[in-house]
């Protein structure tokens, strides 16, 4: 049996901006295996057999989204994975609270 890879890119909004994060943890399920992203946003789970998974990413929310991953014959590669952090504040927020002190 071919063993196949889920690979691709994770990016995260904080407030209105698309950003990198740093070493965030990505879950695998059902196998319950978990990546971190390298400095680039990439991530990959290796050595999976033909199935359903869910992708999601522990950082962030209490309530992380799942995303469905069917693998079938072959690897995904390039999976784009964009979450929201939900994040009230954004860079000119914290640069205004900044300087009011």
């Amino acid at each position: 049996m071919t063993e196949l890879n889920i690979s691709g890119n994770l990016k995260v909004y904080f407030g209105n901006e698309l950003q990198i994060p740093k070493d965030a943890m990505i879950e695998l399920l059902p196998i319950r295996d978990i990546t971190v992203n390298d400095s680039l946003g990439n991530f990959n789970f290796s050595g999976l057999k033909s199935g359903t998974y869910k992708l999601r990413v522990l950082d962030y929310s209490l309530n992380p989204i799942e995303y469905d991953v069917i693998l079938e014959n072959e690897s995904i590669i390039n999976f784009e994975l964009i979450i929201d952090a939900k994040c009230e504040f954004d860079k000119e927020s914290a640069l205004s609270d900044l300087k009011k002190k």
